[in-house]
């Protein structure tokens, strides 16, 4: 028996076949795109490669049905959602930026002037994960292995960085356009940057990929799968004169706070793969038999949606790109890590609105509201009909706060604010408007649920409020996101790699499964605060 037991090894390493030894996968990739609907996987597949999108969907698991179910749907609660394995009114990343009552300002989710930046001279590695509440996928690595795995974030954006790595994290890295162009980090991490990425920001990547014009992949004629070129829901570059192909990045750069421009093109995501693959390499992720985290957020994904709306050719281009850099990438990890010993999923961080003014012009309600206009008009009714000032304290991210010793002073009570309430019901766009207080009266409403699973009991604000069906607070140029429409919370999720299992599902499952599934896989405890559950179909 043993005679045949090694023979069949011989056999195996004879053919080119390897047998793992261990029983978890080297490396775990995290893959996050800034704004990608859930209908790009389909609406651009035709093109599509086979070794990219096509390849999760062929050698991994699909699933049809994910859904955030909070409200906001922003980048930053996205990330953080997707790695604790909870939602907001756990880990306190209610958005990107808000307001806080404790210091009486807005502050960002990432923000940390006790850390210094790493990499260049401005304030943009002043960041740290100090505001997210809860550990991360990486952490819970991090404790099972004694910390001996490693833990990396790569992206262009600091929030789509540092929430993905966590607090425990080996590092974090992300990019600084303006005149600095150079990828950059923060002594949270480690005193001084790595020796390797002082030689990759030397090598001035970032410039050569700005010498080249962004044109289309293919003949301009065959993007069949988004609308004209040239269309009046489309923003531009400045200096152009109108948003068409091609695009003079090496001339636009001037008029476009320089290498900032790259973010807003396609080669912003080569940018971030050409650096992961540096990262991998020089950390030696994978390695071993101890599993590593990488986390990839691609986000110029987000400011080509911003810029150009998510029925432009820029976003059928871009994503065609992406394909092809997703093929690469997995054919390196292949290479470097070994074929059958690394795991990935792929997800997004919201999904994104047509633009308002376009579903207008199809006859399809939709609207732009106004979050100056309204804060103008709730004070002016507070003040002539209570004649109070000082009441309102800020208006952000569709939440009011209320400040509480002006409502002490001005007698203001339970009666009062309901009269608000009642006020701002009837500013156009709104549609539902409910006091913090009563979050929890209601139960079974969907657009309520995920306001409740949005409130965060010391961060959120008084009053919550939504917009209609296709209003945004944006530009009437590109797409925006935030709501709990389905257009905002659709996102992919695929997995593909060690110990998933070839196939797809179609029942509801969200972004805050991710973790606790990969944690199953891993054979590891869950993210501390984890509220999600194991996609169970992907183990069936």
């Amino acid at each position: 028996m043993l005679k045949k037991l090694g023979f069949a090894v011989l056999i195996l390493l004879h053919t080119g076949l390897t047998v793992k030894s261990q029983n978890r996968p080297k490396l775990v990739v995290g893959i996050v795109v800034d704004q990608m609907r859930y209908d790009y996987l389909y609406r651009f597949s035709q093109r599509y490669s086979e070794g990219g999108f096509k390849r999760m969907m062929r050698e991994g698991f699909t699933c049809h049905n994910a859904h955030y179910n909070y409200i906001p749907t922003y980048t930053a609660p996205g990330h953080a959602t997707i790695y604790t394995g909870t939602t907001p009114d756990v880990h306190g990343i209610i958005a990107n930026d808000w307001y806080s009552r404790a210091e009486q300002k807005m502050v960002y989710c990432a923000e940390d002037t006790t850390y210094v930046t790493l990499g260049s001279e401005t304030g943009a590695g002043e960041m740290s994960p100090s505001r997210l509440l809860c550990g991360t996928l990486g952490d819970a690595m991090k404790l099972f292995s004694q910390g001996q795995s490693k833990v990396y974030g790569v992206a262009l954006k600091d929030r789509g960085s540092i929430l993905p790595a966590g607090h425990n994290a080996d590092g974090a890295f992300w990019y600084e356009g303006g005149r600095v162009g150079k990828w950059i980090s923060s002594t949270y991490y480690f005193p001084d940057l790595p020796n390797w990425v002082n030689r990759y920001n030397q090598s001035n990547y970032p410039k050569k990929l700005m010498s080249q014009d962004w044109n289309t992949l293919y003949p301009l004629t065959t993007y069949s799968s988004s609308g004209p070129d040239n269309n009046a829901f489309e923003g531009k570059f400045k200096g152009e004169e109108k948003p068409v192909f091609p695009h003079e990045i090496k001339n636009l750069a001037v008029f476009n706070n320089e290498y900032d421009i790259l973010k807003y093109t396609p080669f912003g995501n080569t940018l971030t793969t050409d650096f992961a693959k540096q990262l991998l390499v020089n950390e030696n992720l994978g390695m071993d038999e101890i599993p590593d985290l990488l986390a990839i957020s691609y986000s110029s994904t987000d400011y080509i949606g911003h810029k150009f709306g998510s029925n432009s050719v820029e976003i059928e281009d871009t994503y065609l790109r992406l394909d092809q850099e997703l093929a690469s990438l997995f054919s390196f990890f292949d290479e470097k890590v070994g074929k059958g010993e690394w795991v990935v999923f792929l997800t997004a961080d919201h999904a994104g609105t047509e633009p308002p003014s376009f579903l207008s012009s199809k006859r399809i309600p939709g609207g732009y509201f106004s979050g100056d206009s309204l804060e103008a008009a709730v004070k002016d009714y507070v003040q002539k009909t209570f004649n109070a000032t000082g009441v309102i304290e800020n208006i952000s991210n569709e939440q009011i706060f209320f400040n509480p010793d002006s409502l002490d002073a001005c007698q203001m009570g339970e009666d009062e604010i309901e009269q608000i309430s009642e006020f701002i019901q009837s500013f156009p766009g709104i549609d539902k408007v409910v006091l913090s207080g009563e979050l929890e009266l209601f139960y079974g409403n969907d657009i309520y649920e995920k306001l409740k699973k949005g409130y965060h009991n010391r961060l959120s604000g008084d009053i919550l409020f939504t917009l209609l069906p296709g209003w945004a607070e944006y530009s009437h140029t590109g797409s925006t996101h935030g709501s709990g429409y389905e257009y905002d919370t659709h996102v992919p999720i695929l997995m593909m790699g060690w110990g998933v299992k070839m196939g797809s599902a179609y029942e509801p499952v969200g972004p805050e499964d991710i973790a606790p599934t990969l944690t199953s896989i891993l054979k590891i405890t869950w993210p501390q605060a984890a509220t999600g559950k194991p996609i169970l179909s992907l183990f069936r």
